[in-house]
């Protein structure tokens, strides 16, 4: 599987620096709101990161809690990972 990485950081006048992310990178399991994180040192590996989302504009998801501006995150294939965790946790691991 091929994934790409990336964060996007901008500025407002009113709050500072914010922290926001492709919307592609965010995905929604149950009642929760998450991101794939890459694990260091384990290529291929993803950590699954609850995050609080507020506003998307322009292809862009706002992050007010759960990472820090700097770090990466899967946008291209996240919901191909949303979709093997969604079938992990059925029990229907292949």
């Amino acid at each position: 599987m091929f994934t790409e990485v990336g964060f996007y950081a901008g500025t407002t006048e009113t709050s500072g620096e914010e922290l926001v992310v492709a919307s592609a990178a965010v995905q929604r399991t149950g009642d929760k709101t998450i991101v794939f994180v890459p694990r260091e040192n384990e290529p291929g590996a993803f950590e699954v990161r609850e995050v609080e989302a507020g506003g998307e504009n322009e292809g862009y998801t706002r992050i007010i809690s759960g990472l820090k501006l700097g770090e990466m995150v899967v946008t291209k294939g996240s919901f191909t990972l949303k979709t093997q965790l969604e079938k992990a946790a059925m029990g229907e691991e292949e």
